[in-house]
């Protein structure tokens, strides 16, 4: 039995040469095809690194801003505590000197 034959004896049916012709069409479609996705994938790959990388430095520019900000409330709410504390030191010194009053005391 030679390799070509199987085991009753017959020679596969590879077709004729010209059912192997008209069949290279649809072999080189199948290849364009495939071809197609493999670049699309390739395509749809770089557009996700490149998003990627886009979405990670912007996602470290937020942080950064929003470090800033949290710097600039801390200063804020110091600088708003120290005049709330003014504001009640002088009510204060004015409960003690009530004939001064307020207006007087903040050079009104």
């Amino acid at each position: 039995m030679s390799r070509f034959e199987n085991v009753f004896g017959n020679r596969p049916n590879l077709g004729t040469k010209r059912n192997f012709d008209s069949r290279m069409p649809e072999v080189d479609r199948i290849k364009r095809r495939a071809e197609r996705e493999r670049n699309a994938r390739h395509e749809a790959e770089r557009l996700l690194e490149e998003k990627s990388k886009e979405l990670y430095e912007l996602n470290l520019n937020l942080k950064e801003l929003n470090n800033d900000l949290e710097q600039i409330v801390r200063k804020r709410t110091e600088e708003l505590r120290r005049c709330i504390e003014r504001v009640e030191e002088q009510q204060r010194q004015a409960e003690y000197c009530p004939s001064s009053g307020i207006l007087e005391q903040m050079g009104a």
